[in-house]
């Protein structure tokens, strides 16, 4: 199993791991060789910014997101002891659903025209799973930054969209988007690292 690398470039400074894969949620990191992996990395400060994976489905159970996200915690608190953590929540995210049906067109030759309409519905698991990694953070002492929130949440979403920092699934992010969501997640750890 190829799990990475690192390269280094001698010059010292900040040294940024990004480790993720599309579709992953955390039931796929709370895994005790993943984060022992993760040790060799010796990291000082470990983000986790998961959970619109977790909550994107129609059959979404709190409870088993709970569960993940507790294994998650006590692994990295278990073999990273040393490592500060700070969680994300979700961004805002809806559900889309097609719907096809089918019209008549012409007056003489009778045609039938498919056609397909796209309906989007908010994504409430999003701000479920939203608060309760604000309500585990605090419960095990570690940071937590309300990305839900801080992008408006669900009456703040349709700017974004309307600013075309939404991709066209309306769950994920035009490049632009993700840049402001970084902006915001960065002055967020300044303002807190200023404070100290």
């Amino acid at each position: 199993v190829y799990a990475g690398c690192v390269l280094l470039s001698g010059m010292g400074g900040v040294l940024v791991h990004d480790i993720g894969i599309n579709g992953a949620a955390y039931r796929h990191y709370a895994l005790a060789d993943y984060v022992e992996q993760l040790s060799l990395l010796e990291p000082q400060l470990l983000i986790l910014s998961m959970g619109t994976n977790d909550c994107y489905s129609m059959r979404f159970q709190m409870a088993d997101f709970t569960e993940s996200l507790e294994q998650m915690l006590m692994l990295v608190k278990e073999i990273l002891p040393k490592t500060k953590i700070l969680l994300t929540t979700p961004p805002p995210s809806f559900f889309r659903q097609a719907s096809t049906h089918y019209v008549v067109t012409g007056r003489r030759r009778k045609h039938r025209k498919k056609v397909t309409t796209m309906t989007y519905r908010f994504n409430e698991n999003a701000a479920r799973v939203s608060e309760e990694i604000m309500r585990r953070a605090e419960l095990h002492g570690v940071a937590a930054f309300d990305l839900f929130s801080a992008m408006g949440g669900q009456s703040g979403i349709n700017s974004w969209i309307a600013d075309g920092l939404m991709a066209g699934d309306r769950v994920h992010y035009s490049r632009d988007g993700y840049e402001r969501q970084g902006r915001l997640i960065t002055s967020a750890l300044e303002r807190a690292l200023s404070i100290r």
